[in-house]
């Protein structure tokens, strides 16, 4: 297991359930992706309305050892944990004192991969860009 993709196999499966899904009950469509540069580093700045764009990103995303920035609540739940982690996702506190999540941020970017990450730091029900967590 190499350390751009930890746990394969759970990445591809888990994909595989959220592809179905999407194909089920949502009219997924991946649209820009020629505008992203040929590789990382890239920097992705989301916003956050529902609890869908998290796994519609992971499939939409085109590179090799993307990361996601995560709610560290959502790391409670073993199997989430587990399924995140396969995603490349690494916790972030949300009470705004989580340092070690931007010198982690700025690691992977050095490394040369993507990451993404909803500034809001929750759902904006708004549907437009809320403000930035400080986090």
């Amino acid at each position: 297991m190499s350390e751009l993709e930890p746990a394969p196999r759970l990445k591809w499966f888990s994909k595989l359930l959220v592809r179905g899904y999407f194909k089920l009950f949502h009219q997924y469509e991946v649209l820009g992706l020629e505008h992203l540069p040929p590789q990382p580093p890239v920097f992705v700045l989301t916003n956050h309305i529902t609890n869908l764009e998290v796994p519609a990103f992971a499939l939409a995303d085109p590179y090799v050892g993307s990361c996601l920035v995560a709610k560290e609540s959502l790391t409670k739940t073993l199997i989430v944990k587990e399924v995140l982690r396969s995603w490349g996702a690494f916790p972030v506190s949300g009470d705004g004192n989580d340092s070690s999540a931007l010198r982690e941020v700025l690691r992977k970017l050095r490394e040369g991969r993507l990451v993404a990450i909803a500034s809001e730091g929750t759902r904006n029900r708004e549907g437009g860009l809320g403000p930035t967590n400080p986090v």
